[in-house]
């Protein structure tokens, strides 16, 4: 079976787990059956949860700040991705 491609930056909602129902952003790929996400808030850019990619649901938004500045090797920040989110947000009426 395979897994759906996630890309850095990309809005993702997690469908299990304790943070079900929290939107967060790709920070890191860790191979083909792991990420590790963060939202800004709770779950921190310093400390980013690892979560199967089975238990997300992908979504075709990315955020081209987030992309760019791990791109670039620089330091992503919490009140970046949080920003992010919540631009996607306004934009889709918190429905994903």
């Amino acid at each position: 079976m395979k897994e759906t491609e996630v890309k850095l930056g990309q809005l993702v909602l997690s469908t299990q787990g304790r943070d079900k129902g929290v939107l967060a952003i790709v920070v890191e790929k860790v191979d083909d059956k792991f990420v590790k996400i963060a939202d800004g808030t709770v779950r921190r850019v310093s400390k980013p949860k690892l979560k199967k990619i089975k238990h997300l649901k992908i979504t075709e938004d990315l955020s081209i700040e987030v992309i760019e500045k791990i791109e670039k090797g620089q330091p992503l920040t919490d009140g970046i991705v949080a920003k992010a989110i919540k631009s996607f947000q306004e934009l889709e009426g918190e429905n994903v």
